[in-house]
């Protein structure tokens, strides 16, 4: 069964030139929470964010500067050349350093690259900001940033469009970022002045570019830093308009708005990976801006200058539905970036996340080069086993294990697994009463957990492992034993003497002196009925061991040898063809 150790992002920042608004998706649906503060700049696009494993923010960014957790502005970050009218600013983890991250933005359509940094040791560890305003390239860079994880490493890709020459990465070491490398040729579509969105996920990339007809979609492998199979779309519809660009969660098809476009038809478009189609949608909202992904799978749109984000709401369906969350303030063009894809983690064992006690467990990974120190996780500072993988013999209790990549410091990621023992369960061996009579359920379980059974009719208490059980009736009873998430189950039969079919009286008439005694089966049949039946003998267990086809058209004797069975008691039983049972307990001796 596959784990992915997806992103922990819990939240997005939705910039407002009015009050930057947070959607904090711990709750569902997201809860719309106002920071109170506006964009300075008044065109409210590039802003980001970073959280720590719990999904709490840390900081976050947007032309104003750096905000600590605390929504206070860091005094290091006075003076940053983050700009309003800027598409994306990014955030990247510095490799090995686990509380240091660059910022890595532009100042506005074509212009070099910078970065900050955010140390957060300092300020009691809200952090502040270091190295202010740092060129990493002073060539002219489009508006669309994004970070990438390299798989298998713990260092990552910075994506840019270079302007009027192609696509370009930087690889970001634990050493400093490195220079460029061309990956792809592309010139700059006409009226192009560098905004507009580039995005990663799931091996697919993407850039829209504003002021022009054009949107780039193309494969990105994240390990080797290249690009492939470019798709170009080129429309006049699109009104030189394309903004916003995002995928959909299976990454088979590719969304993109188009900005300042409340006079056109259709303003929001899906591409499809499979069909090679592209597909416009008339919505009641317009005026579109960035569009991310939400830790939900549901991608959002932020409207410009109105209220609204437009939801959507299944965006892997061809033909997805749409829904709005309105909120207090009016919006801008930008809504927080994150790393949305770090490594992938997948657990490997018997069959499911139950699993049965003293069974092997292997908990692996993917990645063969990665070392993850494994611990137990209510002790992580118990290491278990330093590894690719770890295997283990199932015990008898619930395991919650997390592995965590050893020693990568910035770039590590954790991971929990819980797995819970299956339950061995017994509901006991079928027992044999007259009517009136009780006995008690000897159900067992190897775990401490929740019992039920059912039905419940003729029991105490149905939910303790040895209710006792006075049945009217022959039943059967379900012991149903949940542990966590797994749950197991087995029947027992309470088998009730002249309790089924025909009434007391004319069982006693047509089972007459009946009885075993060395090893002869007596049966005295001392009634007439103009139809059929079949004798049979039931052991403790509930099984038939011995049966007899017989006709009840006369009253008659049965002597037959039961020297095959061994001593013990046995449930006589009289079916009839015509569904009437009648039934007497016997001893043999």
């Amino acid at each position: 069964m596959p784990a992915n150790a997806q992103s922990t992002v819990r939240n997005l920042l939705f910039n407002s030139a009015n009050n930057i608004t947070r959607l904090d998706f711990s709750t569902t649906p997201p809860t719309v929470i106002p920071t109170g503060i506006p964009d300075a700049g008044g065109v409210a696009e590039a802003i980001a964010h970073y959280e720590n494993s719990a999904g709490d923010i840390i900081f976050w960014i947007n032309s104003n500067g750096v905000y600590d957790r605390n929504n206070n502005l860091m005094s290091g970050s006075v003076g940053i050349l983050t700009n309003s009218s800027a598409t994306e600013v990014t955030i990247c983890p510095k490799p090995n350093n686990p509380n240091k991250y660059y910022i890595i933005y532009n100042t506005e359509n074509a212009s070099p690259l910078y970065y900050s940094v955010v140390d957060m040791d300092l300020n009691g560890g809200l952090g502040d900001v270091t190295n202010l305003n740092i060129p990493i390239s002073n060539d002219a860079y489009a508006e669309g940033l994004e970070i990438v994880r390299i798989p298998s490493t713990c260092e990552y890709w910075l994506l840019a469009y270079k302007y009027d020459v192609g696509f370009v990465r930087f690889n970001i070491n634990a050493d400093n970022i490195n220079n460029e490398t061309l990956i792809y040729e592309f010139t700059n579509p006409a009226g192009y002045d560098g905004r507009g969105e580039l995005d990663y996920y799931n091996g697919k990339m993407g850039a829209c570019f504003a002021f022009s007809n054009t949107v780039f979609l193309a494969n990105f492998d994240a390990t080797e830093g290249t690009i492939s199979n470019p798709i170009v779309l080129n429309d006049a519809a699109f009104n030189n308009a394309p903004y916003g660009l995002e995928f959909s969660p299976d990454a088979t098809k590719a969304y993109f708005s188009l900005w300042y476009s409340s006079f056109l038809p259709k303003y929001l478009y899906q591409y499809d990976f499979v069909t090679n189609q592209y597909t416009g949608f008339n919505l009641a909202n317009n005026n579109f801006g960035q569009i991310e992904m939400g830790p939900d799978g549901k991608l959002y749109v932020i409207h410009d200058t109105s209220t609204g984000i437009t939801v959507i709401d299944n965006a892997n369906e061809t033909m997805p539905t749409f829904s709005t969350i309105n909120t207090l303030h009016s919006l801008g063009l930008g809504i927080s970036d994150f790393i949305q894809l770090p490594p992938n983690l997948s657990t490997l064992f018997n069959q499911s996340w139950c699993v049965n006690p003293d069974s092997i467990v292997t908990l692996s990974t993917p990645y063969p080069s990665f070392v993850y120190d494994w611990a137990d996780a209510s002790n992580p500072t118990n290491i278990l086993h330093t590894g690719n993988s770890y295997s283990f013999v199932m015990p008898d209790t619930t395991v919650h294990i997390q592995a965590i990549i050893s020693g990568e410091g910035a770039c590590s990621d954790t991971v929990k697994f819980n797995l819970e023992p299956i339950a061995i369960v017994d509901a006991g061996n079928s027992v044999f009463l007259q009517q009136g009579q009780s006995t008690i359920l000897a159900g067992s379980s190897s775990t401490e957990s929740s019992y039920i059974w059912f039905p419940s009719e003729g029991l105490n208490n149905p939910f303790i492992l040895n209710p006792i059980a006075t049945p009217t009736q022959t039943t059967t009873y379900t012991l149903s034993v949940l542990n966590g998430l797994c749950q197991m189950s087995d029947t027992v039969t309470v088998y009730v003497a002249n309790a089924i079919g025909i009434d007391a009286a004319t069982n006693t008439s047509i089972l007459g002196n009946t009885f075993i005694q060395q090893q002869q089966l007596y049966v005295s049949l001392n009634k007439q009925i103009n139809t059929n039946g079949t004798l049979s003998l039931r052991n403790m267990a509930g099984q038939i061991v011995w049966s007899l086809e017989v006709s009840l058209d006369t009253p008659k004797q049965i002597n037959t040898n039961i020297a095959q069975l061994p001593i013990g008691v046995y449930l006589l039983t009289l079916q009839t063809t015509n569904g009437a049972e009648s039934t007497k307990i016997l001893k043999s001796n």
